[in-house]
């Protein structure tokens, strides 16, 4: 579902000041994007949920902030990855394949990025 830029500033004021039915439909908007692109960097289904789950509760934390974002794919992305890193971190075991998709998942956030500009 293509949704417009306009409509997107609109939703994201909404949760800046309404609060849980505008976080709801932000959430549904953004669950299948957030989730895929934490599978993306982890590989795994059960850690995937986590992040996912820490993701969308530091963006309700901070929903204030929410209309001062110009380009939400970049700053989800960006907050996928960190909350990717903060759980490999926590877990007890870093393996090289761990490594080696954060190592992608990086690469493929810094690219994002580079062509949101």
């Amino acid at each position: 579902m293509k949704v417009s830029k306009q409509n997107i500033k609109n939703l994201l004021s909404s949760v800046s000041s309404d609060g849980r039915g505008a976080f709801e439909r932000f959430y549904n908007l953004y669950y299948d994007q957030v989730f895929r692109f934490a599978y993306y960097c982890l590989g795994e289904k059960e850690a995937c949920k986590e992040v996912v789950s820490d993701v969308f509760f530091s963006i309700w934390k901070s929903k204030a902030r929410l209309k001062e974002i110009d380009n939400i794919d970049t700053y989800l992305y960006i907050t996928v990855r960190n909350e990717a890193l903060r759980h490999i971190s926590r877990s007890n075991s870093v393996n090289k394949i761990q490594m080696d998709q954060l190592y992608s998942c990086l690469l493929y956030t810094s690219d994002a990025a580079d062509e949101a500009r």
